[in-house]
């Protein structure tokens, strides 16, 4: 869990997402978060909201170990519906083959919102100009070179 927590893991724009996440939460909500990852978003939501976590990886500490890809209807009966649900960084962790009844099986667990992202894996570089009170900043985003991603060259993220 330390690289959750690490300076190079929770960079400026990995912070704003956490905080983009958190404007979805009213006081008071019941909010489940799948995939906790070193309970930042924790911290925020449950000062406001009713939190829960689930994970596959139990070193997280969730308040529910499920693997998305093959919940039955038994197990997210006890888990039981939220107001919103978390599912942020996630889904590229999950086998191609399992991703549509891993979908099916998140949004069974709202039937009001379900928030879901993934990492933009493109390149980009930033150029930056500051000459006495002029400035110019552009991203330029670099097309995706690696290759297809399979079962094969996957480390840990398949898309």
């Amino acid at each position: 869990m330390i690289k959750y927590l690490s300076k190079k893991y929770l960079h400026p724009s990995r912070m704003q997402a956490y905080l983009e996440q958190y404007k979805y939460i009213d006081d008071g909500d019941n909010v489940l978060e799948i995939g906790n990852a070193g309970g930042v978003f924790q911290a925020m939501a449950s000062k406001i909201a009713d939190y829960k976590s689930a994970d596959i990886d139990k070193k997280s500490n969730p308040n529910f170990f499920l693997d998305l890809s093959s919940i039955n209807d038994e197990e997210k009966n006890k888990i039981g519906k939220f107001d919103k649900v978390f599912c942020c960084e996630v889904l590229e962790h999950i086998p191609f083959n399992k991703l549509n009844s891993s979908l099916v099986n998140l949004f069974d667990f709202s039937d009001n919102l379900v928030i879901v992202s993934i990492p933009d894996n493109r390149k980009y570089m930033k150029l930056s100009f500051n000459l006495f009170s002029l400035s110019f900043e552009k991203i330029i985003t670099i097309p995706f070179t690696g290759g297809p991603v399979n079962e094969n060259n996957h480390e840990e993220h398949y898309f």
